[in-house]
């Protein structure tokens, strides 16, 4: 049994969603196709659309149509009942240090609480990552609970911080900061903020900063529009993504997407040659660990385009190629 499909899990939230959100005057198709869109997967307004809105035997039947407004057929709202592998699953979570960083104490008290006597999946140190940097952040540590939460709470009112923090090369640097989300990247077990610097006395530019190299955050009282931020972090990407062909031997589709997993990405399967093609989106300073990344699965990767990388990609490979027989 698969203890969790991404595409069958995000169709039952969203029904679930539209369901209990109908107004008593009902919502047109229009409204209904913006739910499905703001909510689901790329093709989900295709896909689902028509099954919710189908009047016929190939709908579900959980709405109904009457002068082109549809309603939902539930008189009361669903309840939700969780299995004793879902709550193993949610135990699980909770012993994750990364989890509890998004959870409140009263959160994680009340989680506790009622999942005392359940036992998890595993436990966090059954899973060994291969592919990561030992950076050992500890995600207990209360100051870097707290730096987290403030970044959080920061990104969720829309408010411009004023960091200070260490780069690469140990020299402290203070920027203010327009926050646009916080990332997690598998490769170094870490979090980093994403952001805009934009104020009047530094070049705007797109900055990623490790939460661990962060010395001192100040919260400002001035705030930004996120949909702006969002626009001019979305510009800053690469005009052309990387285009590579992906094939499954050794698994490699689970293994490159999970290090893969904080790049947005379009991949299209391809029946006849049974691999992935996948466009992958990213920043300038992205580039270096990107490579390092894919060239490290070995053959199941082949570079497509953009023509520098692949090109880097063969000098690369020569090399290794070269101080092999060297050997």
């Amino acid at each position: 049994m698969s203890l969790f499909n991404e595409l069958h899990s995000k169709y039952y939230t969203l029904v679930n969603h539209i369901l209990t959100s109908i107004p008593e005057e009902g919502i047109s198709l229009g409204t209904l196709r913006k739910v499905v869109t703001e909510k689901g997967f790329l093709e989900t307004p295709t896909c689902l659309i028509p099954l919710l809105t189908d009047q016929d035997d190939e709908g579900y039947h959980l709405l109904y149509e009457k002068e082109n407004t549809y309603y939902s057929v539930l008189k009361n709202k669903p309840m939700t009942f969780l299995t004793q592998t879902q709550k193993a699953w949610l135990k699980t979570l909770t012993l994750d240090s990364k989890i509890q960083l998004f959870l409140d104490e009263d959160e994680l008290y009340e989680l506790k609480k009622s999942l005392r006597d359940i036992e998890p999946l595993f436990l966090p140190e059954t899973i060994h990552h291969v592919h990561q940097s030992s950076l050992n952040t500890d995600f207990f540590d209360k100051t870097y609970v707290t730096l987290f939460r403030i970044i959080s709470n920061s990104l969720h009112h829309n408010q411009y911080m004023k960091i200070t923090y260490l780069d690469e090369n140990d020299t402290l640097i203070t920027v203010d900061i327009a926050g646009y989300k916080l990332e997690y990247r598998i490769t170094q077990d870490s979090f980093h903020l994403i952001g805009l610097i934009d104020a009047p006395t530094q070049t705007p530019h797109i900055l990623r900063i490790n939460l661990s190299s962060i010395q001192e955050i100040i919260v400002l009282k001035t705030y930004f529009n996120p949909k702006e931020i969002e626009t001019s972090v979305q510009a800053y990407k690469c005009e052309e993504p990387l285009y590579f062909e992906l094939s499954n031997a050794r698994k490699g589709f689970d293994r490159v997407f999970m290090h893969l997993s904080n790049y947005e990405r379009i991949t299209e399967f391809n029946d006849e040659t049974h691999t992935c093609f996948v466009q992958l989106f990213y920043y300038p300073f992205d580039e270096e660990e990107l490579i390092n990344i894919l060239i490290s699965f070995g053959p199941i990767i082949k570079v497509i385009s953009p023509t520098s990388i692949r090109n880097k990609f063969i000098e690369r490979i020569k090399t290794q190629r070269l101080l092999f027989k060297q050997g």
